[in-house]
């Protein structure tokens, strides 16, 4: 080999990652989330149970530990009429980690479970302002299900929840909270990079940093 290739190896050991090479750990402000606790958002934001028909992004940064990941099922967001009806619901959550929205009789479900230990953005959009109202789950800034919105809205909601089991069927997260945004538009139409410092703007309804959750015993 000659000095001129030694020196062209040289720079790709160096500069060239190998494929499949963990990615550095993602630093977001959080919230240490055991099971069984929760975020009461209509104590953070008592409109939310009064939302009308308008589009509606839903939007969060979690950071689930092997148990979360390994329930049968948790609960991450809840929107919800007094019985969980899933007829009058916007909720999300995660079956054995792989996540899945009830959104107004429809369901969408991601693909894979979530990794335990890392961080996740989840969003859900509602766009209702159209002739055919869809909902959308997006996962890390891809987009991987979508469906009609197949029920109306309700009048209001009894519920606006996080984490916990209102119903007492240990469907209850544990790990870490980060970044909350609830936004009366739709946030995400193609392909994004998710980020965690989002700036406020007229759209907000709710927005948290990650590390001033208030946890609802």
């Amino acid at each position: 080999m000659n000095s001129q290739n030694a020196w062209l190896l040289v720079i790709i050991v160096m500069f060239v990652q190998p494929a499949g090479a963990a990615e550095p750990p993602l630093k977001l402000p959080s919230t240490p989330i055991t099971a069984g606790q929760g975020i009461a958002l209509q104590k953070l934001a008592p409109a939310l149970l009064q939302l009308k028909k308008q589009d509606l992004t839903i939007e969060f940064w979690i950071r689930p530990d092997q148990a979360a990941i390994q329930r049968k099922r948790i609960h991450f967001t809840c929107f919800s009429d007094r019985r969980g009806s899933n007829v009058k619901v916007i909720s999300s959550g995660a079956n054995r980690g792989v996540p899945s929205v009830c959104c107004l009789g429809s369901n969408l479900n991601g693909t894979a479970a979530l990794p335990a230990d890392r961080w996740s953005h989840l969003a859900i959009t509602i766009e209702t302002m159209t002739l055919n109202k869809r909902v959308r789950l997006w996962i890390n800034g891809q987009q991987v299900d979508e469906s009609l919105v197949l029920e109306p809205w309700p009048e209001g909601f009894y519920y606006a929840r996080m984490f916990d089991d209102p119903w007492n069927q240990s469907r209850v997260f544990s790990g870490a909270a980060g970044p909350l945004r609830v936004s009366r538009m739709i946030r995400y139409r193609d392909k994004f990079q998710p980020v965690g410092n989002w700036p406020q703007d007229d759209h907000v309804l709710l927005q948290q940093v990650g590390d001033d959750l208030k946890i609802d015993q």
